[in-house]
C-alpha cells in the first residue's frame, strides 16, 4: 500500500506476467492494490485478468482477497456471502472477518457485533478497517478528505462508490466520477474541471485570472472565457475531491501532460514539500500581466518576455532565511542518501546553501 508510484506503464502489462513465477504475480497483485488505495479506479477493468492469473497459480489466499475487493466495489453481497462461506469451510478466520467487515459496510449494520465477535486490537489491519467502518455505520461521514490518512482514504472512496456520489479524482488523470463510474465530459467542458483544479490547488478564485493564458492557451478573448468559467466552477466547489490523497501516494495528475497540469503539479508539490514555487511570482513587473514566457537565459539567470507589452525581464530569485525545521529536513534527507542537487530542488534553496550547511553539520555534528 505504501509502495512508491509505479511510473513504468509496462509494469501494468498483463501479457508480460510469467504464470510460472509466483513472486512476479504477487508483485502484480501489490501493484493492483496500490491502484486501489491511490484512487486509480481504472483497475476495475483488469480485475478479472488478475484473478485469472492468481487462480492459475493456485494462490488461494491472494485470489480470495482480490475477489473480496472486487465484490465490494461492485456492491455484490451474494459474492461476499460465497467468499465468507468458503473461508469458514477452510478455517480461514482472518479473511472471514475481513468479509464480515465488507458486508457490514454495504448493509450498514455491524455484523460482527451481532455475532458477538471481537477483533483483537493487535491484528492491526483488521482492527483498523473495523474501527473505520464502525465509525461510518454510527453516522460519521467522510466529508473532509484533507484530514484523512491511511485506510481512511480507501473507505472515503468506498463511501462515494456505495452511494454513487459525485467526486473529483486527481489520481492519474483529472476526472469527475459518480461512484465508480467515470463521467467523460466533452473536451470544452474539461476546462471546468481544470478551473476547479486551479482553485483548489491555489486556494483562490484569482488563480483563474492569473493563469488564464495556461487554461486558455489558444483563445483570444480570455477575459470573457474566464468570467464564464468562474460562474461554472463556483457551484462545483462543494464537490469532494482526493487532492491530498493523490499527493500522499505520489500520483497527482501523473497521467496529464498538458501545460496546465505541469503548473498544478509544480505548485501542489511545492506546497507539500514546503518550498517556494516560482510560478506565483512569474508576472511582468512593467504591466503586471501573467501572460509571460521563458526567453532564454542572461548570465545564467532565467529571462522572461511579456506577451502583452513585449518587454523582457529577469525572473528574480527569492531569498529566505532557513528555519530550524529546514535545517533538520536537509540533515534528514542527506542521511537518507539524497544528493545535494535533489535536496536543493526539494527545499527550494540554492545548491551552495545546501552544501554549506552539510559541511557545517560534518564539522559540528
Amino acid at each position: 500500500i505504501n509502495a512508491k508510484p509505479i511510473k513504468d506503464k509496462k509494469l501494468l502489462d498483463l501479457n508480460n506476467v510469467s504464470l510460472n513465477n509466483a513472486d512476479e504475480a504477487l508483485y502484480y497483485f501489490s501493484v493492483l492494490m496500490y491502484h486501489i488505495f491511490s484512487g486509480k479506479l481504472r483497475f476495475l477493468k483488469d480485475m478479472d485478468d488478475y484473478l485469472k492469473i492468481l487462480g492459475e497459480l493456485r494462490l488461494f489466499i491472494t485470489a480470495t482477497v482480490l475477489e473480496l475487493y472486487k465484490s465490494l466495489f461492485e456492491k455484490n453481497l451474494s459474492s461476499l456471502y460465497l467468499v465468507e462461506k468458503a473461508c469458514k469451510e477452510v478455517g480461514d478466520n482472518y479473511r472471514w472477518v475481513l468479509t464480515k467487515i465488507f458486508q457490514s459496510f454495504l448493509v450498514g449494520k455491524d455484523l460482527l457485533e451481532k455475532e458477538n465477535y471481537k477483533i483483537n486490537p493487535k491484528i492491526g489491519l483488521l482492527y483498523t478497517n473495523y474501527r473505520i467502518v464502525k465509525r461510518y455505520i454510527d453516522g460519521t461521514p467522510f466529508d473532509t478528505p484533507e484530514e484523512l490518512k491511511g485506510f481512511e482514504y480507501f473507505w472515503w472512496i468506498m463511501d462515494k462508490v456505495k452511494g454513487e456520489k459525485r467526486w473529483i479524482n486527481f489520481s492519474g488523470e483529472l476526472a469527475l466520477y459518480e461512484g465508480a463510474k467515470k463521467i467523460t465530459p466533452p473536451e470544452r467542458r474539461k476546462k471546468i474541471l481544470v478551473g476547479y483544479a486551479f482553485v483548489k490547488v491555489f486556494k483562490s478564485l484569482d488563480a483563474l485570472y492569473h493563469f488564464q493564458n495556461v487554461i486558455f492557451p489558444k483563445s483570444k478573448n480570455r477575459k470573457k472565457l474566464v468570467w464564464d468559467l468562474k460562474s461554472k466552477v463556483l457551484p462545483m466547489l462543494k464537490i469532494p475531491h482526493n487532492l491530498k490523497m493523490s499527493l500522499d501516494y505520489g500520483c497527482f495528475l501523473d497521467e496529464e501532460e498538458e501545460e496546465w497540469a505541469k503548473v498544478l503539479k509544480e505548485k501542489a508539490y511545492a506546497d507539500r514539500e514546503g518550498y517556494v514555487c516560482d510560478l506565483i511570482d512569474m508576472k511582468c513587473p512593467y504591466c503586471g500581466s501573467r501572460d509571460v514566457v521563458k526567453n532564454g537565459k542572461v548570465r545564467k539567470k532565467q529571462s522572461m518576455k511579456c506577451k502583452k507589452c513585449g518587454k523582457k525581464f529577469l525572473l528574480k530569485a527569492q531569498y529566505r532565511r532557513l528555519s530550524d525545521k529546514d535545517l533538520e529536513d536537509i540533515k534528514r534527507m542527506y542521511e537518507m542518501g539524497l544528493s545535494l542537487k535533489e535536496i536543493s530542488k526539494r527545499k527550494g534553496v540554492y545548491y551552495n546553501t545546501v552544501l554549506y550547511h552539510i559541511r557545517k553539520l560534518k564539522n559540528h555534528p
